[in-house]
């Protein structure tokens, strides 16, 4: 079996080159599991990853430059990059076959990863502007065909990811939301005001 990606992280960043340390999950012919090191080197890029994903044998890279690149894990080389956004992407998920990356632009953009990886939207606030109303994106999750943002103004909002419409905004936080999970049916968001 292929390789799956299950654990990375960038060791070095300079300004000639970035270095990508990925932990594999593999199966033996016995079905036994182990594990082994893969080191991606990246030279004449300036920018540093903040999280990768894994869907289709492809991997998906979140980077400092406001792009997400996209790489075969066979190769280590990019086969393509999806730029839309104006700052750093520190989040992504997948869901519904679309991939959402939320950024420091203040903005989630939409993916179609059955169409190219072509550009289908970026998520509205109820208040008919962009995303930046709830300032930067720290954090996303998924679940039953909805998506989970939180930002900025310890606020997390609930989106349908078909329709892409915003479902429910839930305030309870005093300070900036960086981490969601969601577990058994329940939400969990971690808050910068020390709180869950």
């Amino acid at each position: 079996r292929k390789p799956r990606l299950i654990s990375s992280k960038q060791v070095s960043t300079r300004s000639s080159f970035s270095l990508l340390v990925a932990i594999h999950y593999d199966d033996c012919t016995n079905n036994c599991p182990f594990l082994r090191l893969s080191i991606h080197i990246f030279t004449a890029f300036p920018f540093f990853f903040s999280h990768v994903l894994v869907y289709n044998h492809k991997e998906y890279h979140a980077c400092g430059d406001g792009s997400v690149k996209v790489i075969d894990p066979n190769t280590g080389r990019f086969s393509t990059t999806l730029r839309g956004h104006k700052g750093f992407v520190d989040c992504m998920v997948i869901a519904c076959d679309r991939l959402f990356t939320g950024s420091w632009d203040k903005t989630i953009n939409v993916w179609a990863l059955t169409d190219h990886h072509k550009l289908i939207g970026t998520l509205k606030s109820a208040k008919g502007k962009g995303a930046a109303s709830l300032g930067k994106i720290f954090c996303l999750a998924a679940d039953d065909g909805k998506v989970f943002s939180g930002g900025g103004l310890g606020v997390v909002q609930v989106w349908d990811a078909t329709t892409l419409n915003l479902i429910a905004t839930l305030k309870g936080h005093t300070k900036d939301v960086k981490g969601i999970c969601i577990d058994n049916g329940k939400l969990f968001s971690v808050s910068m005001d020390r709180s869950i």
